[in-house]
């Protein structure tokens, strides 16, 4: 019984200690919550003024599109009839004009083609005096060379198997032969050959140069 009397009194004891200390701390916290309250005030009339703000500068925009459409509507009737008017009164000016233009005209194609002309000259001749033109005929001349002793040279191999060849195969072939197929063949039997090789290389060269 004494126990349960003593718990009951330490209960009280510490209910009553809680409800001092509330006592104690609720002026504080309640201040702070008037802190809060005048902030959150203070808050939601910026907002409120930045909202007025927005939609009055909204509304002043409106009104700006609204004018500047309404003048562009009347610039466009303005341009249209003006290109009207345009379209049906005759251009004296251009009329009066003409020949003078046409003049200028003239002299501007001449010019300009005398300036064309002048200046592929003036490319031409950089060309020919260029180290790239200057190669190309050294290269032309060589092969031109090339090409006339590669010609001389077949037609005395031609000269060479027509005169000696086959009058050799024929003199071979008789009873009293002045030499034998063996020395004929030593002798000029590889002219022919030479003859008809040289004879095809020529022709192509030629071509490809052509």
């Amino acid at each position: 019984m004494f126990m349960l009397l003593k718990n009951s009194a330490k209960k009280l004891c510490k209910n009553a200690t809680e409800y001092i200390i509330t006592l104690i701390f609720i002026p504080f916290s309640f201040s702070k919550i008037l802190l809060q309250k005048e902030e959150l005030e203070q808050k939601h009339l910026h907002l409120v003024q930045i909202v007025e703000s927005e939609k009055t500068a909204k509304w002043q925009y409106t009104q700006q599109c609204e004018e500047l459409t309404i003048e562009i509507k009347k610039l466009r009737a303005e341009l249209n009839a003006l290109k009207r008017e345009w379209r049906l009164t005759p251009s004296k000016s251009e009329e009066e004009e003409s020949e003078e233009i046409r003049k200028i005209k003239k002299v501007q194609s001449f010019f300009r083609g005398w300036l064309c002309r002048r200046r592929w000259k003036q490319i031409v001749a950089e060309y020919i005096s260029s180290p790239h033109a200057e190669n190309m005929r050294k290269r032309n001349s060589l092969v031109f060379r090339m090409v006339e002793s590669e010609e001389e040279y077949v037609e005395q191999l031609q000269l060479m198997v027509s005169c000696f060849l086959r009058p050799f195969k024929m003199a071979a072939s008789s009873q009293k032969p002045p030499c034998t197929h063996d020395e004929r063949d030593s002798d000029v039997s590889t002219s022919d050959i030479y003859q008809r090789t040289d004879s095809e290389d020529g022709e192509l060269a030629d071509l490809s140069f052509r």
